[in-house]
């Protein structure tokens, strides 16, 4: 009904318009059907509500365990698509439905790293807080059983920040 109260509003002007043919001149049977349809109209158009297409997600669709299967760099030129062997970086992300998370992440320039904290989402964002306070957010996308973050990554030959986006694939 929000999207079409113009339409309401006609219909039940033509209604209250025409009640007086509608009192003397219509017989009674094609008085009600009018009624009828009147009212089915306005039931009709209060159940096209516009749809929220990008509702606000919960969360419990990024509940289990995410291992990184591509990673995307916007530079300058364009697109590069890595896996994570190319870009020197492997992740595993367990993200529990007690919305604790643990990470495993290995680059070829530092090693291994671990990582446990709390997790939330709002607005499709995923924001991860660590066991040691620090806080990220990350825009995510799921499609099926892959999910985007972006994310960003410094060009070491320019400094420059380059958008990035990780992509897993949930095991």
């Amino acid at each position: 009904m929000e999207k079409y109260p113009e339409l309401v509003v006609a219909a039940l002007t033509i209604f209250m318009q025409n009640k007086y043919i509608m009192e003397e001149q219509m017989p009674s049977l094609k008085r009600y059907f009018l009624v009828i349809l009147v009212v089915s109209i306005i039931i009709l158009l209060n159940g096209c509500k516009k749809d929220d297409s990008n509702p606000t997600a919960s969360g419990d669709e990024l509940v289990g365990t995410w291992v990184l299967t591509k990673v995307i760099v916007t530079a300058p030129q364009g697109k590069i698509n890595m896996t994570p062997q190319e870009a020197g970086l492997t992740m595993t992300v367990s993200l529990k439905s007690d919305r604790t998370y643990q990470q495993t992440q290995t680059t070829t320039q530092g090693g291994q790293t671990f990582e446990n904290g709390t997790w939330s989402v709002s607005n499709n964002t995923l924001t991860a807080k660590a066991a040691s306070g620090n806080t990220q957010s990350f825009p995510y996308r799921v499609t099926g059983n892959t999910l985007q973050l972006d994310t960003a990554t410094t060009d070491p030959s320019t400094g420059a920040l380059l958008p990035m986006t990780l992509e897993f694939t949930k095991q």
